[in-house]
């Protein structure tokens, strides 16, 4: 075919890639076997010569499991063969597969591990050809396998005894690695683990392990899996043959490490993992059975730590309210409860694009039509304003209960109760486990919201499965958990203390039923939300509850248009509407403004954002200062005139004004400001630098809130960004009180 040179290899160069030309003759060279000689004078000597049939596997080491006898099942495995003819692939013929055990291996068996050991003497692995469809063929110790034109076979091994073997795929019945394979001694030869004879570098096969028959060990019962039968079964073969865990990380024998460790260590042992680089053992000898033992280990473990026991439940099973000071405090944290449920809940929706906004969203192609009437509705077009309306009417609900929780507390004597709310501090202050806060609108604060209004048939009680602790504590005074226990409370304090009311009859307050829901309207069109005696205290209380969390009132299921209600549906939205998001992934749409997290005017910090954008602070600071003025003419009514009529008083109409006339556009404003800080919006504070308190003398009453309102108008006419109809309905409110103060 082609002849080298003898100055092709200089010095030490013993092997590389040469071209020479070919000599003629040479397309001869494809039929038949390639030989390397050398040439002294006429003589020439044969230093190499082609094997010309290879058969080979990819699967070059095979780890089967042991024949499961007991149940039936081989746990056999295919292993392609491939054959190749002078390099090239081609059918072989019949390929001859026998195998050669590793005396060393099975030490224990007195005749295959003995030093005159025949290559007979033990049957590690059952053979056969796995092409034969018809399954003609048992299994057998050696095998035929018959390979197609384009060089392929099957042969399928099945585990009969555990130890190791080489088995040899040879096209020559002859070939073998020994001459006379029943030859005392002739195992250790042929399986030649020190390669003494050069043979096996060169042969087509493979390298087979067979597992130990562990498969009884699937029948242990799992809960009796415990550590010691772990460590016997599994960990102690593994500390024995390998000093690296017990040196370098733990000892297998320390219980407290396996259990410490017990899901890390399955994960690494868990059969699926076995193509990863970090799976142990690394010579993936361990069983299925082993393995599924270790599991069983774990699940035991992890059944240690068990669940509580929940059951319905029971409200007013804890200290009761006993006296009116402590009915006095509880009322007052409702009040503190209402009016900051109101204000997240109006931060909230002021923190949705108004309708005329959200168009330009659409505009922009940022939102679809369909998006702009979830959000907003149709702008006015519908009763229905979307999300952000039923948020308003919701924080509106909210102020109605925050006026009855007062008017309960009037009619025992006590003054109107404005509580200043600091939502930096008010986590720490309200003892219940529920997150208040200031934040836009999103998949997280409906949660929150959620968790808020949630009926008390959804909290259910938690206790030991064997009963409560010898010895728990339990609170000494009145404590609650949720809105519901708090008003379940409220609601048993009220019957328990005697002589409460102290307000005469039919002097509690009231308002027009124009501020109810149609649900209460149908079935009491007479209530003015007046609270006088015991019977319509506890009215009020199931008024809120009705409201809140929806049945309260005796209606057969709870009213769809709850606040729990409400906000289950809003979730539904946020969490069904989806936009697109980073690396192809869908996210949940959020329609708010991303507005800051509890913002403030003070310096900031861990639970307060501050807003140091100096026009933005500006705003959020008339923001303030009319806040503080709806909540001066609501103390102000009720000192003045407890039991006058709430829609006719000058005070609250005066009130719903700021509230909707000076506090809504200011805070539509600020939430589309700059904050100062990145990313984010500003938004209102709801900072008070005064409690707004009752002013006794009413003529004196009504020009300090003149002046006010004249000061609020000359400082938001100095603020561009302010529309007109801020400072007009200051000096309007101005010139009002200026009128009635004369």
């Amino acid at each position: 075919m082609a002849r080298l040179p003898a100055g092709t290899y200089d010095g030490e160069l013993t092997s590389g890639i040469v071209t020479v030309p070919a000599e003629p003759g040479w397309e001869a060279a494809a039929d038949e076997a390639l030989c390397l000689t050398t040439a002294t004078g006429r003589r020439r000597t044969a230093l190499l010569t082609e094997r010309e049939i290879n058969i080979q596997s990819d699967d070059a080491l095979v780890t089967l499991h042991h024949r499961d006898r007991a149940h039936g099942r081989d746990h056999a495995v295919d292993i392609p063969l491939r054959s190749y003819v002078r390099g090239r692939p081609a059918s072989a013929g019949r390929v001859h597969v026998r195998q050669y055990f590793n005396p060393r291996a099975l030490p224990a068996d007195p005749r295959a591990g003995a030093a005159e050991a025949r290559c007979d003497d033990a049957v590690l692995v059952g053979m056969r050809d796995g092409g034969d469809t018809e399954g003609a063929a048992d299994y057998a110790p050696e095998c035929v396998v018959t390979t197609d034109e384009h060089g392929h076979g099957l042969l399928s091994l099945r585990g009969e005894a555990a130890g190791t073997c080489r088995i040899l795929l040879s096209a020559d019945p002859a070939d073998r690695p020994v001459p006379d394979p029943g030859a005392p001694g002739s195992a250790w030869t042929a399986y030649d683990d020190e390669d003494a004879l050069g043979y096996w570098a060169g042969a087509g096969a493979l390298a087979v392990r067979v597992l130990p028959d562990d498969w009884h060990l699937d029948d242990v019962p799992r809960a009796d899996v415990d550590f010691d039968l772990l460590h016997r079964e599994v960990f102690a073969y593994y500390e024995h043959l390998s000093t690296f865990m017990r040196s370098d990380v733990f000892s297998l024998a320390d219980r407290c490490k396996v259990e410490t460790y017990a899901e890390l260590m399955w994960q690494m042992c868990d059969p699926r993992n076995k193509s990863k680089t970090y799976y142990m053992p690394p010579t993936r000898d361990l069983s299925d059975p082993k393995a599924r033992l270790l599991l069983a280990y774990l699940r035991n473990h992890q059944a240690r730590s068990r669940p509580p026991v929940t059951a319905p439940a029971v409200l007013g099973t804890g200290p009761a309210i006993t006296t009116r000071g402590e009915l006095t405090a509880v009322l007052k944290q409702a009040a503190t409860l209402e009016l900051a449920v109101m204000l997240q809940y109006l931060y909230a929706a002021f923190s949705v694009p108004t309708h005329g906004a959200g168009r330009e969203y659409v505009r922009r192609g940022q939102w679809t039509a369909e998006q702009l009437e979830l959000a907003c509705g149709q702008g006015g077009a519908t009763p229905d304003d979307g999300i952000r309306g039923t948020l308003l009417d919701v924080a509106r609900e909210e102020m109605i209960h925050f006026l009855l929780v007062n008017n309960i507390l009037m009619a025992t004597g006590e003054p109107f109760h404005v509580p200043v709310i600091d939502f930096g501090t008010l986590n720490g202050e309200l003892p219940v486990p529920l997150d208040f806060a200031l934040e836009g609108l999103s998949v997280g604060s409906v949660q929150r919201y959620i968790a808020v209004e949630q009926p008390a048939g959804l909290t259910p009680e938690v206790r030991r499965e064997d009963g409560p602790r010898p010895g728990g504590v339990r609170p000494l005074g009145f404590a609650w958990g949720s809105v519901s226990e708090l008003y379940a409370g409220i609601r048993e304090g009220l019957r328990r203390v005697p002589d409460l009311f102290l307000v005469e009859k039919g002097r509690g307050g009231g308002e027009h039923h124009v501020f109810m829901r149609e649900s209460v309207n149908t079935v009491h069109p007479d209530y003015q939300l007046e609270v006088d005696d015991l019977s319509s205290a506890l009215f009020a209380v199931d008024f809120i509850t009705e409201q809140g969390e929806g049945g309260a009132l005796g209606d057969a299921a709870p009213s769809d248009t709850s606040h729990f209600q409400s906000f289950l549906r809003i979730g539904e939205v946020l969490t069904g509407e989806r936009v697109p998001g980073p690396h192809g992934r869908l996210l949940p749409w959020n329609p708010a403004y991303p507005v800051l997290r509890n913002p403030t005017l003070g310096a900031g910090d861990a639970a307060k954002d501050a807003i140091t954008d100096p026009e933005a602070w500006t705003v959020a600071r008339l923001f303030n200062r009319s806040y503080h003025l709806m909540l001066q003419l609501m103390a102000q009514h009720f000192g003045q005139s407890p039991d006058g009529s709430l829609r006719r008083s000058k005070l609250m109409n005066a009130s719903i004004d700021v509230m909707t006339g000076i506090m809504r556009p200011l805070a539509e404003l600020l939430v589309t400001m700059e904050s100062g800080r990145r990313g984010r919006t500003a938004g209102p504070t709801f900072e008070l630098d005064t409690v707004p308190a009752f002013v006794p003398r009413p003529d004196v009453a009504r020009r300090v809130l003149a002046l006010r309102f004249d000061h609020l108008a000359a400082a938001a006419r100095k603020c561009e960004p302010v529309p007109a109809q801020v400072p007009d309905m200051a000096a309007f409110h101005a010139d009002f009180f200026r009128r009635e103060g004369k």
